[in-house]
């Protein structure tokens, strides 16, 4: 590392170097970290099947709630009974299924 925390770079072809201060390595090594990440997270999400965990916290409820209706297959699920997997527009289906709201009374006299 040269003085005042800049690391000098290979001399390019014409003789010319360039100093680049550790600040910006380093802060361009955590961006594209972050960019590494988001790809990952973008990977694992690509397909629609979810674990249990994934699940739960892809519908926000109670774990009891959530365990309750899997019991009862009205989150229907894929698998064994060591792995269980849950598709994404099942899940979905299931939901608006059972906790979409119910159209409001002047809305059903409009639509009559």
């Amino acid at each position: 590392m040269g003085a005042r925390g800049l690391r000098p770079q290979a001399a390019a072809a014409d003789g010319m170097s360039v100093e680049i201060p550790d600040v910006l390595i380093d802060a361009l090594a955590t961006r594209v970290a972050a960019k590494l990440a988001a790809q990952r997270t973008r990977a694992e999400s690509d397909t629609p099947w979810m674990t249990k965990r994934q699940a739960l916290a892809y519908t926000r409820m109670e774990r009891s709630t959530f365990e309750k209706l899997a019991a009862a297959g009205r989150l229907p699920s894929h698998g064994t009974a060591r792995v269980r997997l849950f598709h994404r527009d099942e899940v979905d289906a299931a939901i608006m299924r059972d906790y979409a709201p119910a159209p409001s009374p002047t809305a059903l006299r409009r639509a009559s």
